[in-house]
């Protein structure tokens, strides 16, 4: 809903002639009433009960949980880069294949290093000759000294020289073992055991010491999954999660499925991002057989314990308002009650409804539309599937009624009204419109009942013009946004966006059944809950909006970060525009 500029005189005019308008035409439609006794409406004659279907609904047991779009990564990811330079000579392993920890990888050509490692020796054998020979003369000049025959200086000279050359000789061992370790590393080895990467260079490419990537190792024996859950979502658990308050982790694979390895909580940030208003959590999985591999999108679901005394009713039977959320109930006289409730989070198609309904009750499921509180309907238990039973025919509709000509086609009313036949209906049909209102009706001071439509009209204009004037700040922005207040809490929400389509997307658009251009348009409450989900304009297929409006409920019932405080203070309730484009298939 797009609301404009707040010009008093301006809805004003809008009121009355809104009002000039609609009074007449409610005043003709009682007149009809009067005058007729069909019902070419859609609704039950006065007195007849709707067809409903109902479920009867008992306190059950659900996991307290949240989902969150993950992403998969490598327990140990170790990039592979020469310790030393040179020339690439060879690849000594299969891309793709797996390594053990210790195996020959890479061939750095190794003469270079061999000739150093030479030279080195020759070094060492040189200082070692010239570490004997300043020893012996050490020795010799001590007995000269012992009998006056050289004096002291002399021979200090001789002992200064000697630890000369012995520290030398060190050097050039430390010189050898520096030289035969380069030339170990000319032949590169994986560090860890785990699945080899993509070779980055060919061989004959030159390398640089500890700078040019060579490959990747991961190990996916164990698969790490990074996610994030929001305030919000922590609020259902009680507070911040822990390794300990976790009783497990659930994987949801792209294509739906769960993984059949439940993980384990391994990682939980001590903090909340300032930015984000997240917590950072990860949890390993077991993946002896590879399935999962580092990179993949998917989604994770966090148990922390059940729920208890709760109740589960299909999500058509919950109705969405301003004022909140509420169901229709079937009274002891088969009359429709409006029951306002308290929900939780979806269980599949399922809402989880926490307050408003007790054991026993009667949840309507069907024709909620078509409802009015205090109308009367002729419920039907629905014993198994709710959601079946949403799609299925009631059984006591009555059977559709005969065709009639095609210009009454759209008056015929509607399969639950079991009065209203087709004689009737033809008898209708064939009267000239000027004769449907006779003379006499305005005796029946229909008048009087168009004032008071027409007082109730004003009242009821004059209640949405001040629930207007007092609806909710908003703001509009589009999804790549530059103004400065709402920069960063974009980013965010753009970034949750483009994870769940790229968990999402790109499979249907191989099956091509998704193209074109959509723009849609989020409303976020400053709780950081979904408000709204409006599509803009289309160029692509149905399944394009559907699409986009379950990628918009899925971000929305894993809560968007409430709104700082910055932007709080000025908007209640924030849209994001964003489009999406997608070709069709090239085989198309």
């Amino acid at each position: 809903m797009v609301y404009g500029s707040e010009h008093n005189n301006h809805h004003t005019s809008l009121a009355v002639h809104y009002l000039k308008r609609i009074v007449p035409a409610i005043a003709i439609s009682i007149a009809l009433v009067a005058c007729s006794n069909n019902n070419p409406t859609g609704q039950p004659p006065a007195g007849a009960a709707m067809p409903v279907s109902v479920i009867e609904v008992q306190p059950t047991s659900v996991p307290i949980s949240a989902e969150s779009v993950a992403q998969t990564e490598g327990a140990k990811e170790v990039e592979i880069r020469p310790r030393v330079g040179g020339i690439l000579i060879k690849r000594l392993y299969e891309e793709g294949s797996p390594v053990v920890a210790g195996q020959p990888m890479f061939l750095i050509d190794p003469v270079p290093y061999q000739n150093a490692l030479a030279q080195a020796k020759a070094q060492l054998t040189q200082q070692k000759a010239r570490y004997q020979q300043t020893q012996r003369e050490e020795n010799r000049l001590q007995g000269l000294l012992a009998t006056q025959s050289i004096s002291q200086r002399e021979y200090d000279n001789a002992v200064s020289d000697n630890e000369i050359a012995s520290a030398a000789l060190q050097q050039a061992e430390v010189r050898v073992r520096d030289a035969e370790l380069n030339l170990s590393y000319s032949t590169v080895t994986a560090p860890v055991a785990g699945v080899s990467g993509h070779f980055q260079f060919s061989e004959g490419a030159l390398v640089t010491a500890n700078n040019s990537l060579l490959t990747t190792i991961v190990q996916v024996s164990q698969i790490w999954v990074r996610f994030s859950l929001s305030n919000n979502e922590l609020v259902r658990f009680g507070g911040h999660l822990t390794e300990q308050n976790v009783q497990q982790v659930t994987l949801i694979l792209p294509d739906g499925t769960e993984y059949q390895q439940k993980g384990q909580l391994n990682f939980a940030a001590s903090r909340i991002d300032p930015l984000l208003g997240t917590q950072m959590l990860r949890a390993t999985f077991e993946n002896a057989d590879q399935r999962l591999l580092p990179g993949q999108f998917v989604r994770v679901r966090v148990t922390t314990g059940e729920r208890n005394g709760v109740f589960v009713i299909p999500q058509t039977a919950v109705i969405t308002s301003d004022l909140g959320r509420f169901v229709y109930i079937v009274n002891e006289k088969n009359e429709a009650t409006v029951r306002p409730v308290v929900a939780d989070n979806w269980i599949g198609a399922n809402w989880v409804i926490l307050e408003g309904l007790k054991a026993g009750d009667k949840v309507i499921t069907n024709n909620i539309i078509k409802l009015r509180p205090s109308a009367p309907v002729s419920p039907q238990e629905t014993v198994t599937a709710p959601i079946q039973a949403l799609k299925a025919v009631p059984a006591e509709t009555p059977k559709p009624i005969p065709a009639v000509p095609s210009e009454v086609a759209p008056e015929v009313a509607p399969k639950d009204t079991p009065e209203v036949t087709p004689t009737k209906q033809t008898e209708i049909a064939a009267t000239p419109a000027p004769e449907i209102i006779p003379t006499p009706p305005p005796e029946i001071a229909p008048t009087k009942l168009a004032e008071q439509t027409e007082s109730a009209a004003k009242a009821q204009i004059t209640q949405d013009y001040e629930a207007y004037v007092n609806r909710p700040k908003r703001k509009f922005i589009g999804s790549h946004t530059k103004e400065p207040q709402f920069v960063n809490y974009v980013k965010d929400w753009r970034l949750k966006m483009e994870q769940l389509e790229k968990l999402h997307y790109p499979e249907l658009v191989k099956q091509g059944k998704l193209s074109g251009t959509v723009q849609f348009t989020l409303g976020i409450r400053s709780d950081g809950s979904l408000e709204s989900i409006e599509i803009n304009r289309s160029s692509g297929n149905k399944a394009l909006d559907e699409e986009a409006i379950r990628f918009a409920k899925l971000a929305g019932q894993n809560g968007f970060a409430p709104f700082p405080a910055k932007i709080r203070q000025d908007v209640d309730i924030l849209h994001i525009t964003r489009t999406l484009a997608f070709k069709e298939p090239p085989n198309k």
